[in-house]
């Protein structure tokens, strides 16, 4: 994700922010519906899913004849 732009996601919110700091430092126009912004938004949402499930702990493997 390029560093001018930053993505927001607060639980007990309704929607999610993804804001260009370069072309929009105050943070007025959200992109997050832009369609321009579809494909960032899918690997954000995605990066976010593989963090999450990286911090739960993984299950304990099956033993042979248990």
């Amino acid at each position: 994700m390029p560093s001018s732009r930053t993505a927001t996601r607060s639980p007990g919110r309704p929607y999610e922010e993804l804001f260009d700091l370069k072309e929009d430092p105050e943070e007025r126009r959200n992109l997050w519906d832009e369609p321009a912004f579809q494909s960032l938004r899918c690997a954000l949402l995605h990066r976010f899913v593989q963090a999450e499930m990286e911090r739960e702990p993984t299950r304990m493997p099956r033993i042979a004849g248990a």
